[in-house]
């Protein structure tokens, strides 16, 4: 997480990223960038050596869906985003 959070905190065109997951069964970087063209610069970037990125050698997968879509608003809570550790374990 620590790598992660590092890596993506000061990519340009870059507004947040979240990672998600579901233990065993699936994993998920969502990017959401401030232009359509940073975004599409990233993806060219990206998609070639996504077989072999640190995030695909890290869950043993390769990506299954890369898409573009867009974001329509965000609400973000009294709590705030959180840059945490991480899930917490049990």
């Amino acid at each position: 997480v620590g790598t992660s959070i590092a890596r993506f905190m000061f990519l340009d065109g870059l507004a947040f990223k979240t990672w998600r997951m579901r233990e065993g069964e699936w994993f998920e970087g969502t990017y959401v960038f401030d232009s359509e063209e940073e975004r599409r610069s990233f993806r060219a970037d990206f998609e070639p050596g996504a077989d072999t990125s640190p995030g695909s050698k890290i869950i043993g997968s390769s990506p299954t869906l890369i898409e573009d879509w867009e974001v329509v608003a965000i609400a973000e809570g009294p709590a705030g985003f959180r840059r945490g550790a991480g899930p917490s374990v049990s």
